[in-house]
């Protein structure tokens, strides 16, 4: 049971978007984010703190697994990013326990995401790809 006054009543499954940098380490998304962590009282009921705001035009990972504008990165390899808890039922098989939900400062949650995601693709390592997880 949540202790939070809060939670996701969405029925849907989070989608999960796996970076690979095997074959190109240089590898990425090909979208642009938009920052929900300003402290704007629109922001109050985002699942996350970014969301994507734009495809990259081309062949794109994202394009290839159907990410749209709209869709909020909620998990990044699967440390969670949102401001309520998830129902564990909608979350994908793949998804380990380790998911928390985070109490951050105006400002932190945006760019802890970020910088999670720049670590990762930092690294450039074929086994251990970038994987989003969008709602």
């Amino acid at each position: 049971m949540s202790t939070s006054t809060f939670e996701s009543t969405s029925s849907e499954i989070p989608l999960r978007i796996v970076v690979s940098f095997a074959n190109d380490p240089a590898a990425s998304l090909g979208a642009s984010l938009t920052n929900y962590d300003r402290g704007g009282d629109h922001e109050i009921f985002v699942p996350s703190y970014a969301a994507i705001s734009e495809l990259v035009e081309g062949d794109t990972v994202a394009r290839k697994c159907g990410v749209s504008p709209g869709d909020y990165i909620v998990a990044v390899n699967d440390l969670e990013f949102r401001r309520f808890p998830a129902l564990i039922s909608n979350y994908p098989k793949q998804t380990s326990n380790k998911s928390t939900t985070h109490k951050f400062k105006r400002g932190e949650g945006y760019a802890t995401t970020f910088g999670e995601i720049k670590q990762i693709k930092s690294r450039k390592d074929p086994e251990n790809p970038l994987i989003l997880t969008l709602e």
